[in-house]
């Protein structure tokens, strides 16, 4: 029986790194990876939860009352610190849900001001203005955005160019440099990019898009991922 529980236990922890880790890869699907990330914590817990039920009926089942007892009594042991890590938890739900927070957010936490550098379950990451990494709980962020991407008065906008064949799938390439763009963490979502220019010469199509942005510096990023995207399917 033992060794049941824990081939499950084990199990289930694996498989939700792995997807955690193939939803991590989605750089292209920023959008689609933010709303997995939000639903894949709650399916999590309550599959934990469940196990937790399956593992009580199952030493039940067994009459093992000491075990049960045991059980038990750990469990009381460990309640005020996962009544803490639920209260984060279910904050942290709640600021991504409102798009409250996501990589590239500009948060205020104890009169410290910095970027969003990782997101998890219970606790995020800021990057300082010294380039220090700070890790807050959720529960202590709250209310404490000083700044997103939708504010359009942070907002500046960004010339990015980019040099693609001139042939008679320009249109459909120029979508897929808009969608990949809006795929971004550093893109606004507020403000659609716009194709400014597109001059053809000798074959070859310098675009010029207007990206919207909190930070100039977010360009060469954004740039940079559009680059890869297009070397890669070309």
């Amino acid at each position: 029986m033992i060794v049941k529980i824990l081939s499950v236990i084990v199990a289930i922890f694996i498989g939700f790194r792995v997807l955690s880790f193939i939803v991590g890869r989605l750089h292209y699907l920023n959008r689609i990876r933010h709303r997995i990330n939000l639903v894949l914590p709650i399916i999590e817990l309550l599959v934990w939860i469940g196990t937790i039920m399956w593992i009580v009926k199952l030493i039940y089942e067994t009459h093992n009352y000491e075990l049960l007892i045991s059980l038990g009594v750990i469990f009381l042991l460990f309640i005020v610190p996962a009544f803490s890590l639920l209260r984060d938890f279910i904050s942290g739900i709640s600021l991504k849900a409102q798009s409250t927070i996501f990589l590239g957010a500009f948060l205020e936490v104890n009169q410290i001001q910095g970027e969003v550098v990782k997101v998890g379950h219970f606790v995020v990451e800021l990057k300082d203005s010294h380039g220090d990494i700070r890790t807050y709980p959720y529960s202590q962020i709250r209310s404490k955005v000083i700044l997103r991407t939708s504010d359009n008065v942070h907002l500046v906008k960004l010339k990015l160019e980019f040099q693609i064949p001139d042939n008679n799938h320009i249109n459909d390439t120029l979508k897929t440099i808009i969608h990949v763009i809006i795929n971004t963490p550093w893109c606004a979502p507020s403000k659609m990019p716009v194709v400014d220019q597109v001059v053809s010469n000798n074959g070859v199509s310098n675009v010029i898009v207007g990206v919207y942005s909190l930070n100039k510096s977010y360009g060469e990023k954004i740039k940079g991922v559009v680059d890869l995207y297009l070397q890669q399917n070309s």
